[in-house]
């Protein structure tokens, strides 16, 4: 569509821009008219960019609202920047807090440890002193169970002696033993003067009605050693004794000495050397014994 242009020449002063603008926006034909005055060139040079300026405006406009959208991100981003840094520094503090009391903590938790094992190994040894002190408590209570016993066999062997004693004195005058018997201990005693096994010798004391010897205290075999009884025998001749098997004695009573059984080798002889050990089946000659009577044998 061609639009017709019309020139007049106008001899008025300049028009208002705001004018211009309103006739070229209700028109559909542009009217422009020659403006003589004193600059002609320069009245019309205005005119010709005016309508430009509007778009400049914009761009200007825009330009300032992304230099503020950049600012305002800048700024943003600046912030975040400064948050993040000062919540890493925190973390970091923290972290370290964190580490310095974990690093004390577990120092407080070692040295709990060491003084919780060292109370735990003085009451170890507290305990096993303990121990030691209850085994040498029950070892004085059986060593003074033992004296108690021997002060006992003490007591009851001078209560012998002083029976026997006061029995020898009578024994010297009226005999308390039968002929060919000798006096030991308020015990009189019979050598034989044959040999034979243990049994057979036990069997020829029990119809004398007498018993193989029987010495009961540990010290009575060295008495014996001392004793008439075999000072006047042979000086290395066994005599077979009422002991077999290291148990009992012939009388039931239980035997407390030094030997140990052994096998094949059960019986009991007693010499001038002391107690030994010997094959009951062996020959040997033997002692029996009588109680000790306060009125004459007949």
């Amino acid at each position: 569509m061609s639009q017709d242009v019309t020139y007049v020449d106008l001899r008025f002063g300049k028009v208002p821009l705001e004018k211009i603008q309103r006739q070229e926006t209700n028109e559909e034909e542009l009217t422009y008219e020659n403006v003589q005055g004193a600059r002609p060139e320069e009245e019309k040079a205005p005119s010709s960019l005016e309508p430009a300026k509007g778009p400049r405006r914009q761009t200007y406009y825009a330009a300032v609202a992304l230099l503020a959208v950049s600012l305002f991100f800048f700024a943003t981003t600046v912030g975040f920047v400064v948050g993040y840094w000062q919540v890493s520094r925190q973390l970091g503090e923290a972290s370290q807090a964190h580490a310095a009391n974990s690093s004390a903590l577990a120092q407080r938790i070692r040295t709990q440890e060491e003084s919780l094992a060292e109370a735990r190994e003085m009451l170890r040894e507290a305990e096993a002193g303990l121990k030691r002190a209850g085994e040498e408590l029950r070892r004085a209570e059986s060593n003074l169970t033992f004296l108690h016993q021997d002060q006992g066999r003490l007591e009851e062997k001078n209560r012998e002696m002083e029976t026997n004693l006061m029995h020898a004195r009578s024994c010297q005058q009226i005999g308390c033993c039968p002929p060919q018997w000798k006096l030991f201990r308020w015990k009189c005693l019979w050598v034989s003067a044959e040999k034979r096994t243990w049994a057979e010798s036990k069997t020829d004391c029990a119809n004398n009605k007498s018993l193989l010897l029987v010495l009961r205290d540990p010290w009575s075999a060295e008495e014996l050693q001392r004793s008439q009884v075999l000072m006047n025998s042979l000086h290395s001749t066994p005599f077979w004794i009422g002991l077999k098997g290291i148990l009992r004695w012939v009388d039931d009573s239980l035997y407390s000495g030094p030997l140990e059984l052994k096998r094949k080798k059960e019986c009991v002889q007693v010499s001038q050397e002391g107690l030994k050990q010997e094959s009951c089946g062996r020959k040997s000659l033997y002692i029996c014994q009588k109680i000790a009577k306060s009125s004459p044998w007949s």
